[in-house]
């Protein structure tokens, strides 16, 4: 038997999304949501399971579908800590059922996430941070960061992601505008047997708007 290696899975996402924001107290909040379709098709008349690759399986039909789903989402910030709730897609969507066994499935996701900015002195700053990831049927995902920023300058910071990864960073500040930073990530979890570390550059900069977007401490 011989196969195709790309089996004519071809899903493609339109999405759009609106925000609403409102002043809570001493901070804002920011309401989202999300509506979109997935456009499915799956091309099976391509795959070959004859020996000699001529014959084409009369189940193996082509298909295509639509899939709608929608997200929603808050996030509360003030000038020193924020938190954030989202479900970016609700509706679960079944792309293939093969025998019982489901390919191209998407999943409902929730995030949480939260951070605070402590002033050690008038000099640095403390910026732990955490994001909590779960599927209703998989297991959870918790990363957790600090960072430390000196002189509203250079920052270096320490991250650990539950069970999965441990890493670092560095940036520096060249203007108020523009960043340079580099990262180091390791990976402990089984996924080290593809990709057991990772290196990456960073560079950050700032468009300048007639209108600031946030203040979040998220954004220093």
């Amino acid at each position: 038997m011989c196969a195709r290696a790309n089996y004519g899975l071809d899903p493609k996402m339109q999405q759009f999304g609106q925000v609403g924001r409102f002043q809570l107290g001493e901070g804002k909040v920011s309401l989202g949501l999300k509506v979109g379709a997935t456009f499915f098709q799956g091309n099976y008349s391509d795959i070959n399971v004859s020996p000699d690759g001529l014959d084409v399986d009369p189940i193996l039909k082509d298909e295509s579908d639509v899939f709608p789903n929608f997200g929603v989402g808050a996030y509360y910030y003030s000038d020193k800590y924020y938190l954030g709730f989202s479900v970016p897609n609700i509706l679960k969507s079944k792309h293939l059922d093969f025998n019982g066994r489901e390919f191209g499935s998407e999943y409902s996701h929730y995030f949480f996430t939260g951070g605070y900015v402590f002033d050690v002195n008038e000099t640095i700053k403390f910026k732990p941070f955490f994001m909590l990831k779960s599927a209703f049927s998989a297991p959870t995902s918790l990363d957790l960061s600090t960072n430390f920023l000196f002189n509203e300058k250079f920052e270096i910071g320490a991250t650990y992601r539950l069970d999965d990864s441990f890493g670092a960073m560095v940036n520096y500040a060249i203007t108020p505008d523009i960043k340079i930073g580099y990262a180091y990530d390791h990976i402990v979890s089984d996924l080290k047997v593809a990709t057991p570390s990772s290196h990456e550059i960073i560079l950050l900069f700032d468009l300048k708007f007639s209108k600031k977007v946030s203040s979040s401490p998220r954004y220093f």
